[in-house]
């Protein structure tokens, strides 16, 4: 009887280990729960992001699950940030189209997860925004594209939003240098 209550937690024990270990995540990447995500410190605007992610195999924007993935990833920003989230149906098929304030995740995101800052989204004087960023403190915003305009007082002062990129691919490498569309844009 012994023996088999030893050999029952000895299974146990290795099977709650194959669960709750974290992704084995490649050089540059940082491992969270099931996922590995990459900051690489480009300041773009939200479509170079989509597509310097989307270029790196198994990887997508950052999709955000819970509050708690939501927190590691505004404490690991400590900035403000793209994810994956937007009205715009070009990127996110489901979306309810431009200007519709009907959001939805970018392919290979299957989330319900929100966390709207008060009064958001709001499409600020009618600005285009279909485009989702979280704020350092996990609160989101959406925002335009660019975030770059002179009718956004933030984006005037503190400039474009930094991209990050998430994979659940653990052998996905990051890409050594961005696509060239996103070193034009850095490079203003």
């Amino acid at each position: 009887m012994i023996h088999s209550i030893v050999i029952i937690s000895i299974i146990t024990v290795l099977a709650l280990n194959v669960f709750m270990t974290a992704a084995q995540c490649s050089s540059g990447w940082l491992s969270y729960g099931n996922s590995c995500y990459l900051f690489p410190g480009l300041k773009t605007t939200w479509k170079e992001c989509f597509y310097y992610c989307t270029n790196i195999p198994g990887a997508s924007m950052l999709c955000i699950h819970n509050a708690d993935e939501n927190s590691w990833i505004a404490n690991t920003f400590q900035w403000w940030g793209w994810i994956g989230y937007t009205d715009d149906e070009m990127y996110a098929p489901t979306a309810g189209g431009v200007h519709t304030q009907q959001y939805a995740w970018v392919p290979d995101c299957s989330s319900s997860y929100t966390n709207w800052w008060w009064g958001e989204p709001n499409n600020f004087y009618n600005d285009d925004e279909d485009y989702v960023m979280i704020y350092g403190n996990g609160a989101w915003n959406d925002a335009q594209d660019d975030f770059g305009s002179w009718q956004d007082w933030d984006a005037w002062l503190y400039g474009e939003n930094y991209c990050a990129c998430q994979t659940i691919d653990p052998t996905s490498e990051p890409s050594a240098t961005p696509t060239s569309e996103v070193e034009e844009v850095t490079e203003r």
